[in-house]
């Protein structure tokens, strides 16, 4: 993306350390660089979470060459990774986290080298020479400026080297990463007096280490009941409240107990419980109340969910390898077909997968036909209206990046009132260029309205301009029917 602060190329790994090849991005200076723990940590962190957006970062290079690179970004995507399992999705642009759990995982970051390292007039000429090949292709451009723009290499070395499992050398991404705490900036630690420790003020809600059960816990409870690191592992949850931990994320509670906990807030239709990040392998959630709780990017293996009630329930990004749901109740939840097939859905009630499936040939279709065009927009509506009488629209159009040119399409959801005039009310957008099927399955996963996903293809309108490969009005009203129907609608 152009807000990118640096694009990164993957390099040689050795035991505990690795290099990493830092392009200077267009989100600030054209001679940024930074070499911190936090930066370092930040990387790798992006090296896995940001694998998706590739498609985009080689367009206009060698057929061969993009293949290259994106078999190595699905690589590293699908890699296991216990750094991403250890830290969920933590808040990396606090410094004070930073201060507290960097050094757990990066013991030294140091800048190698520094390349190109001209004034920024020099540099701001250069990208006027080489902006033209961005028409071509973000890849052209991005191989252009490596060649000639500012860049620098640092080396991350961590404290195990576990850590550094997910990297694939050669795998190029973007970042937003930053220099997020400047340690020298930072005020010694104040000492206790040995004579006189410091008490430390124990939970209320802690009967003994590890058992919290029938308790009501609260959001400050994770980070007191485990001293500042949210580890609960082994510990009982049975009949235990939890309907507020979802204001905590990364969570660590392995193999823990939450037979009958109860999730789900009162009333239950007024507000989700989303768990984010938490890692919860081989934990027991039997006869637990989970209605509408939504698991985010968790690591649920190995979870036993048997007799729970998971009714409009959500799983959006989490590893579901040997789940177990034997009895649960699956009214309405969300399990996408690629989560579902690894856990053992065996005994689930009422469970449905969702409609459609994977994108198939209509999909691909449609995408290289988008890439012929100046702009393609449609909009459709869905077949039934919300409670409130609100009708959810699906719209794609084209997003400008600049006088008469469009570098992407921008993918939107939103309500619209029965009133004639009536704006959007709620809209999630996503870019969209060449991978317009996946983006489109993974935006109907995450928006919950209506829970069926079905399209009145009837209220289909569609409009196009400038094809290079002119289609009929009634052509292109067929590929982009084919193309929805493939992931939304039900057969």
């Amino acid at each position: 993306m152009s807000t990118d602060n640096y694009y990164v190329r993957v390099g040689k790994t050795a035991g505990r350390e690795v290099t990493l090849h830092c392009l200077t991005g267009f989100g600030g200076g054209l001679t940024d660089y930074a070499s911190g723990r936090a930066f370092g940590l930040m990387l790798l962190l992006d090296a896995r979470r940001r694998a998706d957006p590739t498609g985009f970062l080689v367009r206009g290079l060698p057929k061969a060459v993009a293949r290259e690179r994106v078999a190595l970004a699905k690589k590293s995507s699908k890699a296991d990774s216990p750094l991403h399992a250890e830290l969920g999705g933590p808040p990396v642009w606090e410094a004070a986290w930073h201060a507290e759990h960097t050094p757990r995982f990066v013991a030294r970051s140091r800048l190698l080298a520094r390349h190109n390292a001209v004034g920024e007039g020099r540099l701001q000429k250069i990208i006027d020479e080489i902006s033209p090949l961005e028409q071509k292709g973000k890849g052209l451009f991005l191989d252009a400026a490596w060649a000639r723009l500012h860049h620098f290499d640092v080396s991350v070395e961590v404290t195990d080297e576990k850590y550094l499992q997910h990297l694939v050398e050669g795998h190029v991404f973007g970042t937003t990463a930053y220099d997020a705490w400047i340690e020298k900036q930072l005020p010694p630690k104040k000492k206790v007096s040995a004579k006189k420790p410091k008490l430390v003020k124990q939970p209320l809600v802690a009967r003994r280490k590890g058992d919290f059960s029938s308790a009501r816990l609260k959001a400050s409870f994770w980070a007191s009941a485990s001293l500042g690191v949210h580890d609960v592992s082994g510990s009982s949850f049975r009949r235990t409240n939890l309907v507020e931990a979802g204001f905590v994320s990364g969570v660590k509670a392995l193999k823990s107990d939450f037979t009958e906990a109860r999730l789900t807030r009162s009333p239950p239709w007024k507000e989700a419980t989303t768990l984010q990040g938490w890692n919860l392998k081989g934990s027991s959630f039997k006869g637990a109340k989970l209605f509408r709780v939504e698991f985010e990017e968790c690591d649920l293996r190995d979870c036993d969910f048997t007799q729970a009630d998971l009714r409009h329930a959500r799983f959006l990004s989490c590893n579901l390898k040997g789940a177990i749901f034997n009895g649960a109740n699956l009214t309405k939840a969300l399990i996408p077909p690629e989560h579902a097939d690894k856990a053992k859905m065996e005994g689930a009630r009422n469970y449905r997968p969702p409609p459609g499936g994977k994108p198939g040939s209509a999909c691909l279709a449609f995408d290289r036909l988008m890439t012929k065009a100046k702009a393609i927009e449609f909009e459709v509506r869905f077949a039934s209206p919300n409670e409130r009488g609100e009708q959810v629209l699906l719209t794609l159009g084209p997003r400008p990046t600049g006088p008469k040119r469009i570098m992407s399409y921008q993918l939107m959801l939103g309500c619209r009132r029965n009133a004639r005039q009536a704006t959007p009310t709620s809209v999630f957008s996503t870019r969209v260029g060449y991978y317009f099927g996946p983006a489109l399955r993974r935006l109907s996963d995450q928006f919950s309205v209506p829970p069926d996903r079905r399209l009145d293809l009837s209220t289909l309108t569609v409009s196009a301009r400038s094809l290079r490969a002119p289609l009929e009005h009634a052509d292109l009203l067929k590929r982009v029917r084919a193309a929805l129907s493939e992931v939304l609608v039900a057969s």
